[in-house]
């Protein structure tokens, strides 16, 4: 009897050992398996990520052929505003770079010049008249022969004030030299009197019976200000504005032949009461290196209350930059 009641109570202790070692590996093999589960979510999202990261580079790619494409269509066009301020209004923020447009492919041709100088840098010739506005007592006695009369101007060096970005409308200064020659249409020159007034006084009062020419010279050092617009990709400009001049020197210069036939020259300096200063109204068209100017004085060549009230007028051609 006893034996029979041992037996329920070893079953269960049975039950209870055999509960207690398979127990662990259960929980052991389902953290396995719960853990290999997110193993697998984890491997999914990666690829997802990396899925997202090729379509964004692939975007990008597309995003820079847009532009290397719109580049080239707005350079092709010959457009004078600079195609990087283009690209910027088209696509704010993007950071151009020469990358996008490349140039000197065989697709786009090489951008517009920007850095073309002022068109006052050079040499002009040009033939002088003067316009008058009364004569007083000298009416008849000194008119000019514009055929012989002309000025030269030599304009060494300019310097930009103001300009905009695209260098296609600027303010600029600069220094010359105008080198006036003017030959009387008469058989005459002029002198300054005692009172300072200036007067028209005959060849033949200085023994000269043979005159080849009678020219009065005058040399200004000059400095403008002017505003010019270019156009045509910088090739074509207009210019107009103001010219100052201070008088250097001033002579008149008689040539003749003495009665042996040889020729001499009578020259004879002075500031023949010309005023010191003056400023001239000018305007230059051109295309390339090549003008065409035209000056008229704003101010008398000579002191109104001791001369003829002249104001020359010159039109001519230039060679420069």
């Amino acid at each position: 009897m006893k034996n029979k009641k041992l037996f329920p109570i070893a079953g269960l202790l049975l039950a209870c050992m055999f509960a207690a070692a398979v127990a662990p590996i259960s929980a052991r093999e389902l953290a396995g398996d719960s853990f290999d589960a997110g193993g697998d979510n984890a491997a999914a999202r990666d690829t997802v990520v990396i899925r997202d990261a090729w379509r964004q580079r692939d975007a990008v790619e597309r995003r820079r052929l847009e532009l290397d494409s719109m580049a080239r269509a707005i350079v092709a066009e010959g457009d004078s505003i600079d195609y990087e301020q283009r690209l910027q209004r088209l696509f704010p923020g993007y950071q151009i770079t020469r990358r996008d447009v490349r140039v000197g492919s065989p697709h786009t041709p090489s951008p517009p010049a920007r850095h073309k100088s002022p068109s006052w840098s050079g040499i002009g010739f040009g033939f002088t008249k003067f316009l008058t506005r009364g004569w007083k007592n000298y009416e008849g006695e000194m008119e000019m022969d514009w055929a012989r009369s002309f000025t030269i101007q030599l304009n060494m060096a300019d310097y930009i004030l103001v300009k905009n970005r695209a260098r296609t409308l600027l303010l600029y200064s600069g220094v010359g030299l105008e080198y006036n020659r003017l030959c009387f249409d008469r058989d005459i020159t002029i002198r300054r009197q005692s009172d300072g007034s200036l007067t028209a006084v005959p060849l033949t009062n200085f023994g000269v019976t043979d005159p080849r020419r009678s020219v009065f010279k005058a040399l200004y050092l000059t400095m403008p200000l002017l505003v010019e617009k270019r156009y045509a990709k910088q090739r074509g400009f207009v210019a107009a504005g103001l010219t100052g001049g201070m008088r250097l020197h001033s002579k008149t210069k008689i040539v003749y032949d003495n009665p042996r036939g040889h020729k001499q020259k009578l020259k004879q300096t002075g500031p023949y009461t010309m005023l010191p200063f003056k400023v001239d109204a000018s305007v230059r068209v051109g295309w390339r290196g090549v003008s065409v100017w035209a000056s008229k004085s704003l101010t008398p060549m000579f002191n109104p209350d001791k001369a003829p009230r002249v104001y020359p007028f010159t039109i001519g051609i230039g060679f420069g930059s």
